[in-house]
């Protein structure tokens, strides 16, 4: 089964901080079965958040997120056209665009999303945590 990994939940992993997942998401995200998947919309908040300096890194966004995105055999979901129009449709649950974006990514591609955000549970998207 496929998960979307939330900006959040990628940003554990970046920091070494497992103890923040739910059991439910370690249950999930232990399961070697499972296929996971970063957007690239996250791998765009990271860049946007570091650079404005809400977000500390022990290294500046680039290559080595995607890198590790490959050593931890996940794959990267691209922002397609398709994405960007459903965001229209969307109700204002949520006014984070990049949560937006990985809504309508879960919703489009039909996978669950795995978030401890409280607003995105409130779409009609499949979510753990």
């Amino acid at each position: 089964m496929k998960y979307l990994l939330d900006t959040v939940v990628f940003l554990y992993f970046l920091k070494g901080t497992p103890e923040c997942f739910s059991e439910a998401a370690k249950r999930v995200l232990s399961n070697p079965d499972h296929c996971y998947l970063v957007s690239v919309v996250s791998l765009w908040e990271i860049a946007i958040k570091y650079s404005l300096g809400k977000l500390a890194l022990e290294k500046k966004p680039g290559a080595w997120m995607t890198d590790i995105v490959a050593e931890m055999g996940w794959e990267l979901l691209p922002l397609l056209a398709e994405h960007t129009f459903r965001v229209a449709d969307l109700p204002y649950h949520h006014r984070d665009p990049f949560d937006r974006l990985l809504v309508v990514q879960a919703q489009t591609e039909k996978i669950p999303l795995i978030t401890p955000d409280d607003k995105i549970r409130k779409y009609d998207v499949k979510y753990v945590w």
